[in-house]
């Protein structure tokens, strides 16, 4: 095109140039004009119709025409008669008014043909409101020259073109320097239909650009700036800074590009460097350098070559990069074989997975073959490291989709000693697409799961194990999913067992069932609001310890790493757990769980943080007043306990525990009976591991709490410790102070005066005793009982007001009556013997009464040190008895009959064990 409009001012300005002269020479005749007119220019098959002016100042032509090659509706000239005859001649103007020139019809020309002009000037030239028309697409400018001069090439410092085209509209300024056109446009207007026709893939498309042009008769070059674009497709995608030169050869017919531009992603910048060349003919070649100058997470590559060449039949494409290489090639731009081959390639890239699984080395091979018409690929590739191989299909049309993927671990890596893959492997997975019809499906074992869409239904079903779970739901076109997912697990003690998952060393047996309904939803964010139930969870720790949560329920939501818990409850023993307050959890950018706030019963707040993966855990449990009420205890108190948590090697937990009011009634429960008189159990008891608990925690009370049962009627204030070091038994320090109260046993009151439980840190439990408690009897005297020394081995000190002696406080106590009165006995060893029989019986009938124990028998034990111990005898069933003796030291005797007349007896007490076989027999007679 610029070289056609080229040739076209060039012939222009020569025909222009001869008429000029033709008329100057014919300027002495009248009818010169007329007749130049009619034998010059209707002789050469240039018509018009109508001529004016005269020879010495300017012609005017109208209606102007040349064949099917140009027309005019004026052409004017104007010169000075004495400028023509000098050596260059001077043109005052030339000028044309709508100037139409189609160059489509311009005859061949031969390129040798070379036209030899004189030196001369045109003082200014104007073509007002011209037409250009080449390849059937029309130009429309406005030309102005200024000073053109021409003595071998042409000159001039003013050129002024006012263009319209199908393409851009523009206004160029210019120079003219030795047949070179340099000229810049600084508001170039790309037109509409370009915009929408080719450039809709950009925005926002530029609505104006500068533009640079270089022209002469052997190139033409335009080169432009843009300083920033996106792609309309995804706008995370943007060019920026971008230099764009595009240079036309004119003698060898080439087009050459050099384009150099940012490219981003997201947070990635990479620079990309192009250069390239292509023909009309349609032969081309391409050389792209990409550099990654900038990105958030670690890429495959920091750089790559491309290069690309062809022409209209065949092509072949060649990736280089530092561990890839790519090549394509076609023979006829329909069918291509592609061919990919890696040897390092790494997943540093994916941040989500472990540094070690980061690190690992990666083999990648495929070999594809792609067609256009109608479009198809079908792929087989390889994915080898010493972690697993992954080997399948791909096949993709333009109606269908198919991937068959099998992945097989190798065992025999590390990373997978603490894992039974042999529980999911072989892991096959496949996905089909076929018009409105999507099927995804995973075969691995225990895991199955099967997932279909049909137009916008979702539905699917599968198992882990003997765990069972069904979804439905819809996808919209946006790619919003969202579905219901109801999982059940009838047997958690199943499910554990057949996943592996229980350990050889933990007796612990846990079971249960559960249910799960989900809503989740998949779109810009990832949501789930999960309703969980359970009508029991349990975990039996040995044959006698069964813990057991009843109808559990909770309710909660998931979305942008954070948890909201609207409500849960559960009950143990009778004792109900809940909370109606909204408990709120998330997770920071290192994956730790922050509690912002969880509440227990809704008036114990918990907040902290909880780092699973390093075994951390950070939380506080605070209250300035919360209320717990049960079957046996009604308390208010306030708390503030701290608990910390680093691996196994620090476990800290400390605060204070402060009761503010409340009663307690708590007595002990059987969990378990034994009754069958055939079973013996040997139980092997294991030692106790050492725990890392660092405890520390202070109990105490602002007011008296009372103990309530039906007989105990106490009010008391704790102030004790519970300690705990490292590797160390937990320990008690401190007293409970018992205020008053009353103790009721054989409708008797026992009232207390202030007394004390006073822990001093001992390994075993085992408290001082400084407790004082009164009776008064029917006739109003009071027996005063002081318990002292501690409570494995208490000595009882009686006394009265007024005094009475032993026998009668003790005959008192039992029966309400003085010794006197029920025995008349003067000996002192009798007395001594009745006393103990009046204790042993008494206190026999007391343990019988409130303990629930039946004692078969109870002696009195008179201890060289003055004190009292005793002996206690109950028959667990006809052939075991077991004997608790409290003398000097306690011990316990299992006495277990063989026969009639053989029994074993253990004996095992403070100082060691020992095994007794007792053979009686019955002599008769004697």
């Amino acid at each position: 095109m610029i070289k056609s409009t080229y040739h076209f001012m060039h012939k222009t300005t020569i025909a222009l140039t001869l008429i000029v002269l033709a008329i100057t020479i014919l300027i002495t005749h009248k009818y010169t004009l007329v007749f130049l007119a009619k034998n010059l220019l209707k002789t050469n098959n240039i018509q018009y119709s109508k001529v004016e002016g005269t020879l010495f100042d300017g012609v005017i032509l109208y209606d102007v025409k040349y064949k099917n090659i140009l027309t005019a509706k004026k052409i004017q000239i104007n010169y000075k008669l004495l400028s023509l005859v000098k050596l260059k001649p001077i043109i005052k103007n030339i000028q044309t008014n709508r100037l139409k020139v189609n160059l489509d019809n311009l005859p061949a020309q031969n390129a040798k043909t070379a036209f030899k002009l004189i030196p001369f000037k045109i003082l200014k030239i104007n073509l007002n409101k011209s037409e250009l028309t080449i390849a059937h697409k029309k130009y429309f400018f406005d030309l102005t020259i200024k000073n053109l001069f021409y003595d071998k090439t042409f000159e001039s410092k003013e050129v002024y073109i006012n263009l319209k085209s199908y393409y851009a509209n523009a206004t160029i300024k210019a120079q003219i320097i030795k047949n070179r056109f340099i000229g810049t446009s600084s508001n170039v207007e790309i037109t509409k239909i370009i915009r929408n026709k080719y450039l809709a893939f950009i925005t926002p498309i530029p609505k104006s650009l500068k533009v640079d042009l270089d022209l002469d008769t052997n190139k033409v070059q335009l080169s432009t700036h843009i300083a920033h674009l996106k792609l309309t497709a995804d706008k995370n995608v943007t060019i920026s800074d971008q230099d764009l030169h595009i240079t036309y050869l004119i003698d060898k017919n080439l087009f050459e590009l050099q384009d150099h531009y940012a490219l981003n992603y997201a947070h990635y910048t990479s620079i990309i460097e192009q250069k390239g060349s292509f023909t009309l003919k349609g032969d081309y070649q391409s050389h792209i350098n990409m550099k990654l100058t900038n990105s958030p997470k670690t890429f495959p590559v920091n750089s790559f070559d491309a290069n690309i060449s062809g022409n209209l039949n065949v092509i072949a494409l060649d990736i280089n990069a530092s561990s890839y290489k790519i090549h394509a090639q076609s023979n006829d731009y329909k069918r291509f074989k592609i061919k990919l081959k890696n040897k390092k390639f790494r997943l540093s890239f994916v941040n989500s997975l472990p540094k070690k699984l980061q690190e690992h080395l990666f083999i990648l091979n495929s070999y594809s073959s792609l067609s256009f018409s109608p479009f198809k690929l079908n792929t087989m590739f390889t994915l080898t490291d010493n972690l697993a191989q992954i080997s399948g299909t791909l096949k993709y049309t333009s109606h269908s989709q198919e991937l068959i993927a099998k992945i097989n671990p190798d065992m025999k890596n590390n990373l997978y000693k603490d894992y039974n893959l042999k529980l999911i492997t072989p892991f096959v997975l496949s996905y089909k697409k076929e018009k409105n019809n999507t099927t995804f499906k995973i075969d691995a074992n225990l895991l199955q799961f099967f997932l279909s869409k049909k137009n916008n239904i979702l539905e699917g079903y599968g198992n882990l194990a003997s765990g069972v779970f069904t979804l439905n739901g819809t996808m919209t076109d946006s790619n919003k999913i969202k579905f219901k997912l109801y999982t059940t697990v009838l047997s958690i003690h199943k499910l554990l067992s057949e996943l592996k998952l229980t350990s050889k060393d933990d007796q612990t047996d846990y079971n249960g069932e559960v249910h799960i309904h989900s809503t989740i939803t998949i779109d810009k964010a990832f949501s789930i609001h999960s309703t969980i139930t359970a009508p029991y969870l349990s975990a039996q720790t040995n044959s006698q310890n069964l813990y057991v949560l009843k109808n559990v329920l909770l309710r909660s939501t998931y979305k942008d790493k954070k948890m909201n818990i609207y409500n849960y409850k559960a009950t143990y023993k009778e004792q109900k757990f809940y909370s109606n307050k909204l408990s709120l959890i998330h997770l920071d950018k290192n994956e730790t769980i922050v509690v912002d706030k969880f509440y227990i019963y809704d008036n114990l707040l918990l907040k902290g943080i909880i780092n699973p993966f390093k075994s951390k855990m950070k939380l506080n449990l605070h209250s300035k007043k919360f209320h717990f009420h049960s079957n046996d205890m009604d308390i208010t108190a306030k708390t503030n306990i701290n608990i910390n948590v680093e691996n196994t090697k620090e476990q800290t937990i400390d605060g204070n525990l402060t009761l503010i009011s409340g009663t307690v009634s708590y007595l002990p429960q059987h969990d378990y009976t034994i009754s069958d008189d055939d079973i013996i159990i040997v139980q092997d008891i294991k030692r106790q591991t050492s725990s890392n608990l660092h405890l520390d925690v202070h109990i105490n009370s602002l007011r008296p709490i009372r103990y309530k049962t039906k007989k105990i009627n106490v009010k008391f204030i704790p102030k004790i410790i519970l300690k705990k070091l490292p590797a160390k038994k937990l320990k008690i320090y401190g007293k409970i102070t018992i205020l008053s109260g009353s103790i009721i046993t054989q409708s008797k009151e026992f009232t207390f005066d202030k007394s004390e439980f006073i822990f001093s840190g001992q390994k075993h439990l085992n408290p001082k005793l400084n407790l004082k408690l009164h009776y008064q009897t029917i006739d109003y005297k009071d027996i005063i009982i002081l318990v002292t020394n501690t409570l494995n081995s208490p000595i009882l000190i009686f006394s009265s007001n007024p005094a009475m002696s032993q026998n009668d406080i003790m005959s008192y106590i039992l029966f309400d009556e003085p010794a006197d009165t029920l025995f008349n006995n003067s000996g002192g060893a009798s007395k001594t013997s009745i006393n103990y029989l009046l204790l042993g019986t008494g206190l026999k009938t007391i343990f019988n009464q409130t303990t629930g124990i039946h004692i078969d028998t109870l002696n009195i034990l008179n201890n060289a040190n003055g004190t009292l111990g005793y002996e206690v005898g109950a028959r667990f069933n006809k052939k075991i008895r077991i004997v608790y003796k409290n003398d000097i030291s306690s011990s316990v005797i299992i006495q277990y009959g063989l026969t009639k007349s053989l029994r074993v007896d253990v004996d095992v007490h403070d100082t060691g064990q020992g095994v007794s076989f007792i053979y009686t027999k019955d002599f008769k007679g004697f």
